[in-house]
């Protein structure tokens, strides 16, 4: 039988079932509700029966054997039942107890059936339980509806009966038409459903035979092949893809174990299918006997939970597996390219590390020497050689420190290393390296520090420093004369970070914005002219953009409203946690409460000075000229020192300390001068002050001057120039006991030299080993650690100290020629205190000497 047939037969008997169902739902509701309403018009027809009686008076009673209704007799007043069965359209029968006593039925002789008990069963119901009734009755051989009420007296007692009747054939008629009609009406919806029923059963089944056939094209159509197994194995459905690449017909396949014939056994292969989901590669054999690889997947088929086959389903992966083999051997080609190109890192690493170390041992000896030379008085002409000997030393430091941080930014080796540090104090460091040099170009180098910047910063000092310092030497390689100032504001972030900008600030910058970027890309040969004209400059942009992007910011050229421009050094760092101290609290406590004179014409720079004052709590009072000075003298203020600043030729500088000795009040007062190197002075005035000061003006040597001052002992006069002044007398300050470890005799001789310079005559050791038999000897508060020596180096040498003393034990500082990255961090890793590159610089080591006496008071405090 066709499908469309079993279809046609499956309908009818569903619109067959339905329709029975609904008949009879329909039936018994219209049935039940007929009823009901039969019921409810049976009260109604009471009701208004009883109307007709109560109008003949409310209250029932019996008197002389008559039942009345008010003063009307209802014995035998067929009167008023007529009217009673004229409303109601039936019959109306009065009971007195239960007789019948009024009636609207007429016999078939034609009286009226008056006086005789009828429907007994009935009136002794409704007299016995004294409740209404409603029943089928039989009047005249006709069926009637009947309701039956009780009739009460005025005291409550059932003294009679009233019956309403109606024919029950007018209802039966009309209940018939009622269902007649109903019946029609569902034939018809039943009609309508079983072709809504036909019609969606029809496209159902279309829509079914399409999904398999679907289904059945897109397994078909699959690049795949896909086959599947009853529980035994054997293949009951296969496309075409999975026969083609078998090599066979689909008969071929159908009805064969899939596994024996796709996978036969071999060594190390399963010999039957797996029983769960299984996914793999191996090899498929083809008709023909050759193999190739395949990626497959096995999944169960299950009904009701139980396993009842396998679908396969597997593609040919020759391709795949040739294009791997060929990414295989390209990746091993880049793997050893990589290897080769590490190798060859590896080695450049080595060779800047071993030429680094080569050139700085003998650097160590011609900076040392010009240091020590330039602290001793010499011939203008000698003195003048010397200077360009340690300045042009510096400079070539300086290049091979660029060269050194540019193979790391290649090789991306160059990392940062956050501390936290004093933003002042690093400007100041800064300023100071380049103070030289900003002398020699008659610029007047300040800085501003505004109030939104951090007082301190967790980020990598050094790396700050040398940007800052680059940026400001590049700067007055193009300018001569003016003003340089570095203005430091900051901004918060996000994640509790600030974005700090050091805006190198020059009214009188010729650089050009194209030119200026072009500097910051490397190697670019476009760049030649620009770097000459700008002294050199590209390398070092070029690192210290490097450095602010390392630090999540930017290096910028800006123009000025005003005119000129700006290089903006721009880093992002975490705020600090509290204020870092780097000197001694006893430095500026006793200082504070002093009064200082400020004699300077320069507003911005007396401004600078009465800041810095204010901040050790030093009281400035400023005067601008020399009778102000003067007159601020006699006044009888107290004036505890004075610092005037050499600003010819509206103030001469040494005139007015001639005055000021000449007063009572000014005779012992101590003064600071502040002049710049092409000041040739009068050197029989110079003992009149207590310090001299070359600019630009560094906070920190301010401090110093002012605390040295204030105590009586004036430190010497800073000498101008290119090298640093070694400061004499810091032996008897921060006495200490000094060990040199050091192998080469050179740098032996330097490192003693200088030291005897600041007064400290120092041991020498050779080695790590004689470092160790020293500390047998004598205890030393400091160690000068070289890091290669023979026989023991300085880092075996460090984690031996350590763990034969502790950490009581002395502070080491390293002084080596090994100056690349990690160098630094292999040191402190091994127990030393500090970290020096050579050439020593002289300002460097008394600083770090500065730190070691405040570490070693520390220490033997606590001890």
């Amino acid at each position: 039988m066709e499908r469309k047939h079993i279809v046609t037969l499956y309908t009818l008997g569903l619109v067959a079932l339905m329709g029975a169902v609904l008949i009879s739902a329909v039936y018994f509701e219209v049935r039940s509700s007929f009823y009901k309403r039969i019921q409810e018009e049976q009260e109604d027809r009471m009701r208004v029966a009883w109307h007709v009686l109560k109008r003949r008076g409310e209250v029932f009673r019996i008197q002389d054997g008559r039942l009345l209704a008010g003063d009307t007799a209802l014995n035998a007043n067929n009167e008023i039942v007529d009217e009673i069965t004229a409303l109601v359209s039936g019959v109306a029968t009065i009971y007195q107890g239960d007789n019948r006593i009024a009636t609207s039925i007429r016999l078939p002789d034609g009286s009226r059936a008056v006086g005789t008990a009828a429907g007994k069963r009935a009136t002794e119901t409704v007299l016995r339980s004294e409740k209404p009734l409603r029943e089928e009755c039989d009047i005249l051989a006709e069926r009637y509806l009947s309701a039956y009420d009780p009739i009460r007296d005025d005291q409550g007692n059932v003294i009679g009966m009233l019956q309403v009747a109606t024919r029950k054939a007018i209802y039966s008629a009309a209940l018939n038409n009622i269902l007649l009609r109903s019946g029609l009406i569902t034939l018809a919806g039943m009609a309508f459903v079983g072709v809504v029923v036909y019609l969606a059963l029809n496209r159902m089944t279309r829509e079914i035979r399409s999904l398999a056939e679907s289904r059945s094209l897109i397994l078909e159509s699959a690049g795949e092949g896909i086959c599947g197994t009853d529980a035994s194995g054997a293949c009951t459905f296969v496309n075409r893809a999975a026969a083609k690449m078998l090599g066979r017909d689909p008969a071929e396949i159908i009805g064969k174990n899939f596994w024996d014939l796709a996978r036969p056994p071999a060594p190390g292969r399963p010999a039957a299918p797996p029983t769960g989901r299984y996914f793999d590669d191996g090899c498929f054999r083809r008709k023909d006997g050759a193999d190739f690889p395949v990626e497959f997947i096995a999944s169960p088929m299950l009904e009701k939970g139980a396993p009842v086959g396998m679908v396969f389903a597997f593609q040919d992966i020759t391709a795949r597996k040739e294009h791997e083999a060929e990414i295989a051997r390209k990746n091993k080609e880049i793997a050893d390219a990589l290897a080769a190109v590490a190798s060859a890192t590896r080695a450049k690493s080595q060779f800047f590390r071993n030429m680094s170390h080569e050139i700085r041992t003998p650097m160590n000896a011609i900076l040392g020497a010009s240091s020590l030379m330039l602290n001793h008085k010499l011939d203008p002409e000698i003195r003048r050689l010397a200077e360009t000997a340690y300045s042009s030393g510096d400079a070539l430091m300086r290049i091979i420190d660029q060269i050194l941080d540019f193979s790391l930014i290649e090789s991306g080796q160059l990392a940062l290393q956050s501390t936290e540090f004093e933003v002042q104090r690093c400007l100041d460091d800064a300023l100071a390296s380049i103070a030289p040099k900003a002398t020699e170009r008659h610029v007047d180098l300040a800085y501003e520090l505004e109030d939104s910047t951090p007082s301190t910063l967790v980020a990598d000092e050094r790396r700050v420093a040398q940007a800052i310092a680059t940026l400001i030497g590049g700067a007055l390689t193009v300018i001569d004369g003016g003003r340089l100032l570095v203005r430091v504001s900051g901004a918060p972030g996000a994640d509790g970070r600030h974005r700090v900008t050091f805006s190198i600030r020059g009214w009188d910058f010729p650089f050009k914005q194209e030119e200026v970027e072009g500097l910051f890309r490397s190697y670019s040969q476009a760049d030649i002219t620009a770097m000459r004209s700008y002294g050199g400059l590209g390398l070092g942009l070029a690192i210290s953009k490097h450095i602010a992007e390392l630090m999540g910011g930017q290096l910028r050229v800006n123009a000025l409203p005003e005119g000129g421009s700006a290089l903006d050094f721009v880093i992002e760092a975490v705020k600090g946690s509290h204020a870092v101290q780097r000197h001694v609290s006893g430095e500026r406590s006793a200082i504070a409460g002093r009064q200082l004179l400020v004699v300077q014409r320069d507003v911005r720079c007396r401004d600078a000075v009465a800041g810095n004052a204010a901040a050790w709590s030093v009281r400035a009072r400023i005067v601008s000229n020399v009778p102000e000075a003067l007159a601020r003298l006699r006044s009888g203020e107290p004036i505890d020192a004075a610092f005037i600043a050499h600003e010819p030729p509206e103030l001469d500088a040494r005139a007015l300390a001639r005055a000021i000795r000449q007063e009572p009040n000014g005779a012992s007062l101590p003064m600071l001068l502040l002049t710049d190197a092409t000041d040739a002075g009068q050197p029989d005035d110079d003992h009149l002050f207590a310090a001299i000061i070359y600019q630009p003006l560094v906070r920190s040597h301010l401090l110093e001057a002012l605390r040295h001052a204030m105590a009586g002992r004036p430190p010497a006069a800073e000498a101008p120039g290119a090298a640093a002044h070694i400061e004499t007398g810091i032996a008897e300050r921060r006495p200490m006991r000094i060990l040199i470890t050091e192998d080469a005799l050179i740098n032996q001789e330097i490192a003693h030299s200088l030291l005897k310079e600041m007064g400290y005559d120092a041991d020498i050791a050779n080695n790590g080993a004689e470092c160790l038999q020293a500390l047998e000897r004598a205890d030393y508060d400091v160690i000068l650690m070289d890091v290669r020596m023979p026989v023991m180096d300085g880092f075996e040498a460090t984690r031996e100290i350590r763990r034969r003393l502790g950490p009581a034990g002395p502070h080491i500082i390293a002084t080596t020629a090994d100056a690349m990255q990690g160098d630094r961090e292999a040191c402190l890793a091994s127990g030393m205190d500090n970290y020096l590159t050579k050439p020593l610089r002289v300002e460097e080591l008394q600083r770090a000497l500065a730190r070691a006496y405040e570490i070693t008071i520390a220490r033997k405090a606590h001890a």
